[in-house]
C-alpha cells in the first residue's frame, strides 16, 4: 500500500503542518488501528497469538510497526527495495506477535 502512495505520502510530509494533513494523517491512524484490532482480535480468538500476549498490546505492536516511518526509514533511508521491506515486516510481525 505504501509503495503505491510514495508520492502522495512525500508530498503530504511536506506540508505538515497544514491542520488538513494532520487531520488526514490522525483520521488514517484512526483507521490502521482499528483494521488490525479487528486482525489481533481474530489471532488471539484463533489462539495465534504468543502466550502471554494481551491484545491491547498486540495491536500496539502491530500499530508501530506498520506505520509508514518505519516503511519509509527502510525504503528511502536504508535503501531497500518494497519486497525487502515487506519480508521484514512479516518476520518482525511473527516474531512479535505469534505464537512459535
Amino acid at each position: 500500500m505504501f509503495a503505491t502512495s510514495k508520492a502522495i505520502i512525500a508530498a503530504a510530509q511536506g506540508a505538515v503542518g497544514d491542520p488538513a494533513i494532520l487531520q488526514l494523517q490522525a483520521e488514517g491512524n484512526r483507521h490502521r488501528r482499528q483494521a488490525l484490532t479487528a486482525l489481533i482480535d481474530t489471532l488471539a480468538d484463533n489462539g495465534a497469538l504468543a502466550a502471554g500476549l494481551a491484545r491491547q498490546r498486540a495491536v500496539d505492536r502491530a500499530w508501530m510497526l506498520t506505520g509508514v516511518d518505519l516503511y519509509l526509514a527502510a525504503t528511502d533511508g536504508c535503501g531497500w527495495g518494497d519486497a525487502a521491506y515487506a519480508r521484514w515486516l512479516t518476520s518482525l510481525l511473527v516474531h512479535q506477535l505469534l505464537t512459535s
